[in-house]
């Protein structure tokens, strides 16, 4: 990803293109030291890293992936803090990066997320399952053999044909496109 970066705060000045890739603060492969900041929290630090590694308070965006790399935290955050992106200096900030202070990110991160993309004003209603009754007792009805289309199953049903496909049973009923041509889907019985 390339972004151009700029200070939020102070005079705009244009930094350049750089290329931005994703950093886990917490390492995807941890030092004894991060299990131990992880033991602080309670519980398996093994399980904490796994359940933690790949989560939104868990990763930001910099420059310096490669530079950051298994450091300890003190060393990331000497890095994180001339960032010009203002997610990683709120990083650097913190006194330690332990449980508690991953899922206080993700769950401030997905606070800003909402508050900048609200969702719809309008909630639309959810269309509720389709009852297949109705198709499966016309099914039923049909003669061994006898043909119908996607198109006629649809109509029936008051839906697309593609949701009826899942429910004619292969040879039993034959079914043709509403061009007439018989369906791929179709197999002689036997």
């Amino acid at each position: 990803m390339t972004m151009r970066c700029a200070p939020r705060s102070g005079p705009r000045r244009s930094t350049g293109s750089v290329r931005l890739t994703i950093e886990h603060v917490l390492p995807q492969t941890p030092t004894q030291e991060w299990l131990d900041v992880l033991a602080e929290d309670g519980g398996d630090p093994a399980e904490r890293h796994k359940e933690l590694l790949h989560t939104l308070g868990n990763l930001t965006l910099t420059a310096v992936n490669a530079t950051l790399s298994n450091h300890p935290f003190q060393r990331k955050q000497d890095l994180l803090s001339v960032s010009h992106l203002e997610l990683n200096r709120q990083i650097a900030g913190t006194s330690r990066w332990g449980a508690k202070e991953i899922l206080a990110r993700a769950e401030d991160l997905a606070d800003r997320a909402i508050r900048l993309w609200p969702g719809p004003a309008e909630v639309h209603q959810v269309e509720k399952a389709r009852d297949w009754s109705l198709l499966h007792r016309a099914l039923a009805a049909l003669p061994m053999g006898a043909w119908t289309t996607y198109g006629e199953v649809a109509t029936l049903i008051d839906s697309h044909p593609r949701p009826g496909l899942g429910h004619l049973p292969l040879g039993r009923h034959r079914s043709r496109r509403d061009t007439g041509r018989v369906a791929r889907r179709w197999r002689s019985p036997g």
